[in-house]
């Protein structure tokens, strides 16, 4: 029995007399003079409430306090199971500029995970807001600092609690928590056995192709295309780019130009101004400098995510505080250039993509920030024998895929040698898949992800490729889809299904199961 064996089973062994006295051990252990035994002296346990729902556990709220710079304070909350703790330790990396703390997955407590988040290092009313980048420890806890302290003190309670030496320990996290879950691999390789890392927010040209979009409408609000609109435009993406049962199984392969949809003559619900042409081409094309190319265009696929990010609800003006009737972009590009330049500065007017000044001086705000990532380096996950899953959906619109791809060929640039990268890392992409979710794709990516980094971090199994589902009518029809590790993509090649497959009658369409898939 190897070590993390043989402390797992400490750990049922601890689960066992729980279940065989009730939940007395565990309430009796959840309180904040047994908890902070624990940390370390930089680390402030607040509660520690022993709750019912889902399943009775020990809820813990703490802070730890950052130096150099500093000093900031560093929220986190911990779930812990009172019966049949796995060995597992899950940490969730909140999305967008984190800012509160989430309260942990409920299945994942039912399934006897220990579950851990962290506010970023601040509060904030809304999770896109980025305000605080203008100060300096605030900053940096936001980047990453965050991810390595929390980690720390939540891992240490966590140990305390079922008196283990040790666990498995894993971090899931997408856009701004895919960014801070990579950071942390970046950084602090040794926190995690395995790191999931979903549409992560790495490249801040991303912001910035929110901010040429959504400029031109609010200068142009002729330009603006309205929700019906955008609805038609994915009926007549996936019509033209041969999608299969709604969903277009290739974003990258899709080829497709909004001038196809140019009104002939007056304006109409079937076609696009020559404005709104405009508008969807230069979403389509992405953010441009004199330099060049700034960031990827986002996909037509599934179009109806333009309006989440790019056109909103309502015509402009647009308030920068109402995310219901303002697209996100909008509000995204407002906080992040108020960060960086000041509560005052208007993007709208002021920034200038003409002016490779303008677009240099964010960049190099972005750099100081450490908010992305430009070095694509994981040796230190290599060194300690860890792993990495990365998935994206193929339409996210918010971070786009062609992104994820640029990363990961870079990480193979910075990490040479035949399948090196692949040995400790895969990439899967999502059809059909929004910004960390929705769509027409699967609803499932990131529990299968996890399933899968389960089974390679503790029995081996490599990864090759990853199904995952939908739910097409409720309690019956499923769809699969077959994910394949980068760089192949999933083929369709229907073939008879087996007359044993129990499956079978409920799925029904033969796209909708993945043994008619092949990854290519």
């Amino acid at each position: 029995m190897n070590k993390n064996s043989k402390n797992i089973a400490m750990g049922a062994t601890l689960s066992l007399l729980m279940s065989a006295t009730g939940t007395s051990l565990a309430a009796d252990n959840c309180t904040i003079d047994n908890i902070k035994k624990a940390v370390a002296s930089d680390t402030t346990i607040v509660s520690a409430t022993h709750l019912t729902d889902p399943v009775p556990y020990c809820s813990v709220e703490g802070f730890v306090t950052t130096q150099n710079p500093g000093p900031n304070n560093v929220g986190f909350l911990l779930g812990l199971p009172d019966k049949g703790w796995n060995g597992r330790f899950f940490f969730n990396s909140v999305g967008g500029s984190a800012g509160f703390l989430q309260t942990p997955n409920a299945q994942l407590i039912v399934d006897g995970f220990a579950v851990a988040t962290t506010d970023g290092g601040h509060r904030s009313s809304s999770i896109l807001d980025w305000a605080d980048l203008k100060d300096e420890a605030k900053a940096l806890d936001l980047a990453r600092r965050s991810m390595h302290v929390s980690a720390v003190a939540a891992q240490a309670i966590t140990k305390s609690f079922y008196n283990a030496e040790s666990m498995y320990r894993y971090v899931e996290g997408c856009s701004g928590g895919g960014q801070r879950t990579l950071s942390a691999a970046r950084h602090y390789p040794e926190d995690y056995d395995g790191f999931i890392v979903e549409a992560p927010g790495i490249n801040a040209g991303n912001i910035l192709a929110f901010a040429s979009a959504t400029q031109f409408m609010a200068k142009n609000p002729d330009a603006w295309i309205p929700p019906a609109k955008v609805m038609m435009m994915e009926q007549k993406v996936n019509q033209a780019c041969g999608a299969l049962g709604g969903v277009v199984p290739n974003s990258l392969a899709c080829k497709f130009d909004a001038a196809s949809l140019q009104c002939p003559g007056a304006d109409a619900p079937d076609c696009l101004t020559a404005k709104q042409v405009q508008t969807a081409q230069l979403i389509a094309r992405g953010p441009r400098s004199p330099k060049g190319q700034i960031y990827p265009g986002a996909p037509y696929t599934n179009t109806t995510g333009w309006i989440g990010f790019y056109t909103g609800m309502t015509p402009p003006p647009w308030s920068e505080t109402d995310l219901g009737k303002a697209p996100g972009g909008y509000i995204i590009s407002h906080s992040f250039m108020r960060g960086y330049f000041g509560a005052k500065y208007d993007f709208v007017n002021q920034f200038n993509f003409n002016n490779q000044k303008d677009v240099d001086a964010y960049l190099a705000a972005d750099s100081k920030a450490q908010m992305g990532q430009t070095d694509a380096d994981l040796t230190g996950v290599e060194k300690a024998g860890h792993k990495v899953i990365f998935w994206h959906g193929m339409s996210d619109h918010g971070i786009v895929y062609a992104d994820m791809i640029r990363y990961y060929e870079q990480l193979k640039k910075t990490m040479p040698g035949d399948g090196r990268v692949e040995k400790f890392t895969r990439l899967f992409a999502a059809p059909g898949v929004l910004h960390c979710g929705g769509g027409s794709g699967p609803t499932d990516m990131g529990p299968r992800a996890l399933d899968k980094m389960v089974d390679w971090v503790e029995k081996g199994i490599y990864p090759e490729a990853l199904v995952a589902n939908r739910t097409v009518e409720p309690g019956a029809k499923v769809r699969q889809f077959l994910s394949c590790g980068y760089p192949k993509v999933a083929v369709y090649k229907p073939k008879e299904l087996p007359k044993s497959d129990p499956m079978a009658p409920l799925r029904g369409d033969p796209a909708f199961d993945a043994n008619n898939w092949a990854c290519e």
